[in-house]
């Protein structure tokens, strides 16, 4: 299985370290864990020290078409199966592209001290 760790996140805190721990956990299961951030993100570096392949996304809004067509590309190119979103903007991005991937599976993840805010949906 090809799986993509995603996050909207630019710094390294406990959730980061928590998707960290995870990938390197599943890899030893045998599956292919792959992480995409921001090109700002400090996670970044951490995984690429691992060697996880990774994306990485315009610093811009994670709704940016950009964000969108390279996230898209990435996952026909890897051949991923399941997008694991630990952010909120991570999440409305993984939903756009599913638009244009239908057979994309997505998880949602949310670590937060707080209940999150009433929105739309």
């Amino acid at each position: 299985m090809n799986l993509l760790h995603l996050s909207t996140e630019k710094t390294w805190r406990g959730g980061e370290n928590q998707i960290f721990l995870l990938a390197k956990g599943l890899r030893e299961k045998g599956i292919i864990c792959h992480a995409g951030f921001p090109s700002s993100a400090e996670a970044l570096e951490p995984f690429r020290k691992a060697q996880f392949p990774t994306l990485e996304l315009s610093s811009k809004s994670p709704l940016d078409p950009q964000n969108v067509f390279k996230l898209r590309n990435y996952c026909l190119k890897q051949n991923i199966q399941l997008v694991n979103t630990h952010s909120s903007g991570a999440h409305s991005l993984a939903l756009l592209v599913k638009i244009f991937l239908p057979h994309l599976k997505i998880v949602v993840h949310r670590r937060v001290a707080f209940p999150p805010s009433g929105g739309y949906f």
